[in-house]
């Protein structure tokens, strides 16, 4: 009786804590925690619409905050939710109905013409019960970029995401040669995880798994050296 008991006690909890989750969606695409949506801003002033579900049996009071994650001179305005419109990049806390769809949100974004790509990190979280989150990346372009392909600078560029990170990390890049490689490096300077890299730009994905919690640093390699190191940290 008793373990039956605590079986049935596990599974409500189970189900309790699976509703007490977020999901993301935009354009009708479900968003994930690791996955990246690229977007053209057609104009400078640029509209950004996610839907946001609340996927618990609860009312739930939600905050939405947005993290640039490299070099760019686009930037967030306001974020807005409902009729209530906050400067920069987070919202004031505002309700999500249980079992809902939130789709009265936008994030106003300042593109210049000859802004690189901007990578920002857009995340939704409950303020009473922080751990129930989600999150989603977004790649921004200027409305003269072609994207996917067109963020390519003079120098070479790089950027890992999510960081800090406990497992996988996205390494985005842009190259002057066709080839190089990203290392990381402990802090007595051991390289202990290496990516090739292929063609002059693109998105790499990295397992840091068996790595021990703590502060290393990344940076590109040519083939025979490493520049424009980078702090990373590992959960």
């Amino acid at each position: 009786m008793k373990k039956t008991v605590f079986i049935a006690l596990a599974m409500l909890f189970a189900m309790s804590a699976k509703a007490q989750t977020f999901s993301a969606s935009y354009d009708n695409e479900p968003l994930g925690p690791t996955d990246t949506l690229s977007l053209k801003a057609e104009e400078e002033d640029f509209e950004f619409k996610p839907h946001f579900q609340n996927n618990s049996s609860h009312n739930i009071i939600a905050r939405i905050e947005i993290e640039t994650l490299n070099e760019t001179t686009t930037r967030v305005m306001s974020t807005c939710t409902g009729l209530l419109c906050m400067s920069g990049p987070a919202s004031a806390p505002f309700q999500i109905l249980a079992n809902s769809n939130y789709t009265d949100t936008h994030i106003d974004f300042m593109v210049p013409e000859d802004a690189p790509m901007g990578l920002f990190r857009v995340h939704i979280y409950d303020t009473v019960n922080p751990s129930n989150e989600t999150q989603f990346f977004l790649k921004l372009y200027n409305k003269n970029a072609t994207v996917g392909i067109s963020d390519v600078a003079e120098e070479a560029s790089f950027v890992a995401y999510p960081n800090p990170t406990s497992g996988t990390v996205n390494i985005d890049y842009s190259l002057r040669n066709e080839e190089g490689e990203v290392r990381v490096y402990n802090m007595t300077g051991a390289c202990v995880r290496s990516v090739e890299l292929s063609g002059s730009e693109g998105c790499v994905r990295m397992d840091l798994t068996g790595l021990p919690a703590g502060v290393y640093m990344y940076g590109l390699c040519d083939g025979q050296r490493t520049s424009g190191m980078k702090k990373l940290v590992v959960k």
